[in-house]
């Protein structure tokens, strides 16, 4: 029996995905953002699909005010390339 646990978000491109975990460094949104996984670190699971989108939206939102060429450490997914999948344990 299939039981969902959560939801993952993962960025989606015409050839590759990658799931995603939630940072809070200094400086950041309560609620932390969605970045790109380094080595060692897990892909986040949300208990509810609208903790899911929210993480999105707030990264989006961060994204767009702070983004800049200059400051490459301040690179985050883009909305319109992220998913939310369910996860369920088989």
């Amino acid at each position: 029996m299939n039981k969902k646990i959560g939801y993952i978000v993962s960025e989606v491109c015409e050839d590759w995905e990658q799931g995603l975990c939630l940072v809070s460094p200094p400086g950041c949104p309560e609620g932390g953002l969605l970045m790109w996984r380094e080595e060692g670190k897990a892909i986040t699971i949300f208990p509810t699909f609208a903790e899911a989108r929210e993480a999105v939206t707030r990264t989006e939102h961060y994204r767009l005010a702070y983004i800049t060429s200059q400051l490459p450490e301040n690179q985050f997914p883009e909305k319109r390339f992220c998913k939310i999948i369910p996860v369920s344990n088989i």
